[in-house]
């Protein structure tokens, strides 16, 4: 875990890549800079509904981290876009190689 005080989006981005985070738990302004990141966001605004004090706190908390970083679409965003894909099928408009005929 890493305090930061000051954070503008891009060093976020920068400590995240560096330190292979795999949460940002920060206020909710940050939501935006950890969706562009592909990284999973906790919101840990004072403005939340749900509080984290004491030991059920610590428990909630808990829950919500694994809530979050278990998400499967973190998974999927990390992979490259189909379409980037080198080992796709062609599609539409290519010219694939023709079909070997048996027989």
């Amino acid at each position: 875990a890493q305090l930061i005080e000051e954070g503008n989006p891009r060093e976020l981005l920068r400590i995240v890549r560096e330190s292979g985070a795999t949460l940002l738990a920060a206020g909710g302004r940050n939501l935006y800079t950890a969706t562009k990141g592909r990284v999973a966001f906790l919101d840990v605004n004072q403005e939340r509904h749900q509080a984290y004090s004491g030991y059920d706190g610590v428990v909630a908390l808990a829950a919500e981290i694994d809530r979050v970083v278990s998400n499967p679409v973190f998974d999927t965003v990390k992979r490259p876009a189909p379409w980037n894909d080198r080992q796709q099928t062609p599609g539409p408009g290519s010219n694939p190689a023709p079909l070997e005929m048996a027989g």
